[in-house]
């Protein structure tokens, strides 16, 4: 009887013994899977792109003519409005107006702030940039990038 108690109780220790080798490779096992999502997740997320520095240098063109301010009687005064992206500024040429050195702000999801004044707090013109597409709405009108 004793032998079998013996026995018996070698029998659960080595069962518990086993388990918890069993447990520690499962724990062992589920930090790798979290470890190979985390990463996953990093690789994910696009990483955040400086609009305003992929602005800087573009230039666009309205889709359509619009008019350009005086003109002769029977001269098609029409023509493709203009914004060109600098590294702190905009300059716009639309109508009978050039509109130079405007500084402008550009938030994460392409939403475009021009202002007259540097430390103006309110924006002289809004505009949003769709870099995907190459387009630019400002002001109400369609702007593609020229090429």
């Amino acid at each position: 009887m004793r032998i079998l108690a013996i026995v018996t109780i070698a029998c659960f220790m080595m069962a518990a013994a086993g388990c918890r080798e069993l447990l520690h490779r499962n724990d062992e096992a589920e930090a790798e899977q979290d470890n190979v999502a985390a990463r996953t997740e990093e690789q994910d997320v696009a990483p955040e792109i400086d609009l305003s520095r992929h602005l800087a240098g573009m230039t666009f063109l309205s889709r359509e003519k619009h008019e350009g301010g005086f003109a002769p009687p029977g001269s098609d005064s029409l023509f493709y409005w203009r914004l060109e992206f600098h590294k702190d500024t905009v300059s716009w040429r639309h109508s009978d107006i050039d509109g130079d050195g405007f500084t402008y702000t550009v938030e994460p999801d392409g939403t475009i702030k021009a202002f007259k004044r540097r430390f103006d707090d309110k924006p002289f013109v809004e505009g949003q940039f769709f870099p995907e597409r190459g387009e630019l709405l400002w002001d109400g009108l369609w702007y593609q990038k020229a090429d």
